[in-house]
């Protein structure tokens, strides 16, 4: 099954490096990989493949882990209650990302980092509706599992 990781953690690059190493140990299959990096804080997106319950231990896992701060993930919905497309678009991404912006009321751009493109869109605005003009092959329509804070200090 596909989630969609999404972290806040230290700028420290030795977090990101733990962060890789768990995935590498715990056998997640990374399918996508993008990071932003401020002077403080560091968000990162990763497009995995796992089975649900690993998911929800990599979740727990996560939120004691040193160095981070938030961990949010997300499910792979084709259909029916999903509110957030990842966006990666083969042709023009920033042309794709300013239409979802420009043609539905209400999408708020959650991440980007070069090509790649998290939107959340609100309850009436279904996500397979608001990218039509968007090829389906460019994008990932994803629900909301769960949002959590750190329960470490870094």
């Amino acid at each position: 099954m596909q989630w969609l990781i999404s972290l806040e953690m230290d700028a420290d690059p030795i977090t990101f490096c733990r962060l890789t190493d768990v995935f590498r140990r715990k056998g997640v299959k990374l399918a996508s990989l993008a990071a932003t990096s401020g002077s403080v804080a560091m968000s990162f997106i990763a497009l995995v493949e796992l089975n649900e319950e690993l998911m929800e231990h990599m979740f727990h896992f996560l939120r004691h882990s040193p160095g981070i701060r938030k961990v949010s993930y997300y499910r792979n919905e084709e259909t029916g209650s999903a509110t957030y497309v990842f966006l990666t678009p083969k042709d023009s991404p920033g042309k794709a990302a300013g239409r979802i912006l420009q043609n539905v009321p209400g999408a708020r751009l959650v991440f980007s980092s070069g090509e790649n493109y998290l939107f959340e869109f609100p309850a009436q605005a279904r996500a397979h509706e608001a990218v039509r003009a968007i090829p389906r092959e460019d994008c990932l329509p994803f629900a909301h599992v769960k949002t959590g804070g750190v329960l470490s200090a870094s």
